[in-house]
């Protein structure tokens, strides 16, 4: 299977060869290409301070994503399929990896003398700091998205570093209290 091979039966396309073969497919993608001109035109109206790579970087995923499914739409090739695909998994991969940090954390477990993702062979596993584990991702990402707004001196800064100092005490008292509490509560 080369690269130039067509690919055919599905969407719009059915066996046809030509290279409008799917209009609405392709008129789609024009949403992805003038989002990403918009919001490219509106970042740049704001101060140089404000604006980060991450930005550029999302403006650059969806305008990438809305040319290969473009190119798809129109040529029906595997070289356009992958022109199509990479760009999207590219996105879930930046943007969706938080969720599997997510995921992980939830699987972390606690026993005498360790912390980990335990075989069978370990007994006495259970959740690490009551459950309240899976928050430090999004405990991190407060810190860190505040540390980069106090940075660039962003009046947001001092609200999210204080919410993120709340969350960590939040998380703290919960995973200290809720074994001592749990008696009364439930």
């Amino acid at each position: 299977m080369g690269l130039g091979e067509r690919v055919f039966l599905y969407c719009e396309r059915g066996r046809s060869e030509t290279l409008f073969a799917e209009p609405f497919n392709a008129a789609s993608n024009a949403a992805f290409l003038l989002a990403a001109l918009v919001v490219l035109l509106l970042l740049l109206r704001r101060p140089k301070e404000i604006r980060s790579a991450d930005h550029f970087l999302l403006i650059a995923l969806v305008f990438v994503i809305g040319l290969g499914s473009l190119a798809f739409h129109l040529l029906a090739d595997r070289a356009s399929l992958l022109a199509d695909v990479i760009p999207i998994d590219v996105f879930m991969l930046v943007y969706l990896g938080f969720a599997a940090i997510v995921f992980l954390t939830m699987q972390l477990k606690c026993w005498s003398g360790g912390i980990g993702f335990p075989g069978s062979e370990v007994t006495g596993a259970s959740e690490c700091l009551n459950g309240s584990l899976v928050y430090l991702p999004a405990l991190a990402a407060m810190a860190v998205v505040g540390g980069l707004l106090a940075e660039r001196k962003h009046p947001a800064a001092p609200f999210i570093l204080w919410a993120a100092l709340i969350f960590a005490i939040s998380v703290t008292c919960q995973a200290k209290w809720v074994p001592i509490l749990r008696p009364w509560i439930w």
